[in-house]
């Protein structure tokens, strides 16, 4: 019996230990803030707010804390408890004047401790991803955890949790455009994946490929969109290691670098991180991969190194192209399997060598040549006056393509001018359903469905591969009415800004309001409503969570309450 009884006690010490102690009246100067919280930041004006509302009401869910183990300062050494969650209900309870605070004190572990402020708040208040990606980096450097186990905790995906932490490797100028507001988190994770040098050439003032137009204003700063970011970068500073021109797995071509299918800048070492990259291996060092041209360029030919050629038909001033064999003095051999056995340019010969393009378009890709002027299947082709007859009759092809162009153009400019000169003042019902088929074709395949989805003037057909849109388009537009087809122009016109994106959640859509406001429609009140719809759905939400952690005996977990 007096083993049993100790038991008993023994577990019963165990649960309130794990349950936590409820305190009504903590004294707020005895409270110290968490030196592993990864929340640094905390907006005044949101403070503000909440320090209303706890003067208001009160602090309605406790804050959690835990014995203060934190002994760097002597403030912080006074104290006799540490903040484990709930430091925006802390800071904000003292500004509005309290000295006490509602709180439940546990007895936890640095690890737990860690866990709870990461796993538990970053995922219920609007933490910066700067911060958020400290914290993870903290679990991961701290306390073991691979980037898989943290990923299964906060429910995210492991490519989510790479993205994140590569943030810490943000340069401070690009980290400043982050917290500022500037970019958002698409912008910061592209920019984060390149190196430090490219990172700052791609945010710079003048040219960068961060901005609008290639330029800052330094009164209104505005970045271009995340997709249009992710074609620059991958257009101008992504490399392909497919068309590099040595072996990858190359060790000596420069020591300090190693082979590149060992490097972890490529993409293939990280597909977590650069899932968006459809091809196998690019390297994302741009640096380290010119230092390789140039010293592939450098090789010998008994050194493994090939026949140098150049893309320009004239010879530099400065030498650079030493060396290189000139248009003239070689030809490409475009095609070895399967040769039409009656196109010479086609065709194999005893002369043919690997080339690497030195100088001009396309450096460092490699090319079959013949430079042999007495081949006799590609000789012909070489410094002759056949060559020079062939130059000359393809650039008159181009001239006269061009020529063509130029009379497309001017025919259909004028036709236009024609039109709009002789067009009625009033639109006939034939040019509106003229605008309403040709405004409808230029829309996106997504935002087509979307007014289809919300407005429903038609039902999609059907082909082979997806959705007819276009046909039942046209012939609703025929068939409708002249009230019908003014209200479909509209929907149109309106369509594009329906669609939103992690990019342009914040773009202000003027032609919605304005149309909305000339039809004397309270778009205001409809933000309201949904906001506050939005906030009760999520209330709601939190109450059935808290209520299914009561039920399971789980008193004293972290609140997920926004105040966190």
């Amino acid at each position: 019996m007096v083993i049993e009884t100790a038991q008993q006690e023994d577990s019963a010490a165990a649960s309130e230990a794990a349950a936590g102690v409820f305190h009504p009246d903590m004294p707020l100067a005895e409270i110290v803030p968490s030196e592993t919280n990864p929340r640094k930041t905390f907006n005044d004006a949101e403070l503000q707010e909440l320090a209303v509302s706890i003067k208001e009401k009160g602090v309605i869910q406790p804050i959690v804390v835990r014995p203060n183990s934190q002994w760097k300062t002597a403030a912080a050494a006074a104290c006799r408890w540490e903040i484990v969650a709930g430091e925006r209900r802390w800071r904000a309870s003292k500004i509005a004047g309290l000295t006490t605070i509602l709180a439940i004190a546990r007895d936890l572990g640095d690890k737990a401790v860690l866990e709870i402020q990461i796993v538990e708040n970053l995922q219920r208040a609007e933490v910066h991803p700067i911060e958020e990606s400290r914290g993870y980096a903290q679990l991961i450097q701290t306390h073991g955890y691979e980037p898989e186990a943290v990923a299964a905790k906060i429910g995210r995906s492991v490519s989510y949790v790479y993205q994140r932490l590569k943030l810490k490797e943000l340069v401070r100028e690009a980290q400043d455009l982050f917290l500022g507001g500037i970019i958002n988190a698409g912008h910061a994770i592209l920019i984060a994946r390149l190196t430090p040098d490219e990172q700052r050439e791609v945010i710079s003032d003048e040219n960068g490929l961060l901005w609008v137009d290639g330029w800052r204003d330094a009164e209104h700063p505005q970045a271009c969109s995340v997709r249009d970011l992710t074609i620059e970068i991958r257009r101008s500073l992504y490399l392909d290691l497919a068309k590099a021109p040595w072996k990858l797995n190359d060790t000596k071509l420069v020591s300090a670098a190693g082979a590149c299918l060992k490097c972890p800048k490529r993409t293939g070492a990280n597909r977590g991180l650069f899932d968006d990259i459809e091809e196998k291996d690019i390297c994302t060092d741009r640096a380290c991969y010119n230092l390789k041209m140039e010293a592939f360029l450098a090789r010998p030919l008994n050194k493994g190194g090939l026949v140098h050629i150049s893309m320009e038909h004239q010879a530099k001033k400065d030498s650079t192209d030493a060396g290189a064999l000139r248009p003239d003095d070689y030809h490409v051999i475009w095609r070895r399997d399967d040769a039409d056995p009656e196109d010479d340019d086609e065709r194999t010969c005893p002369s043919m060598r690997k080339a690497v393009i030195s100088v001009g378009h396309g450096r460092g890709q490699t090319r079959d040549i013949c430079a042999n002027k007495d081949c006799p299947v590609h000789g012909k082709y070489l410094n002759d006056s056949t060559a020079t007859s062939g130059r000359d009759s393809f650039q008159e092809k181009q001239r006269a393509q061009e020529r063509k162009l130029k009379i497309e153009v001017e025919r259909r400019t004028r036709i236009f001018k024609a039109v709009m000169t002789k067009a009625p003042k009033a639109l006939v019902r034939a040019d509106l359903e003229l605008i309403a088929e040709n405004f409808w074709k230029r829309r996106e395949n997504d935002s087509k469905k979307l007014l289809l989805k919300i407005g429903k003037f038609f039902e999609p057909g059907k082909q082979q591969y997806g959705q007819d849109l276009d046909g039942p388009a046209a012939k609703y537009i025929k068939a409708a009415s002249d009230a019908e087809l003014a209200k479909f122009l509209l929907a149109v016109a309106l369509g594009a800004e329906l669609q939103v994106y992690s990019f342009n959640s914040d773009t202000n859509c003027k032609a919605l309001a304005a149309a909305a406001e000339r039809l004397k429609i309270d778009h205001a009140k409809i933000t309201a409503d949904v906001k506050a719809e939005f906030k009760a759905k999520s209330k709601k939400k939190q109450l059935q969570t808290s209520a299914k952690g009561k039920s399971a005996g789980s008193t004293a977990d972290v609140d997920e309450d926004s105040e966190d």
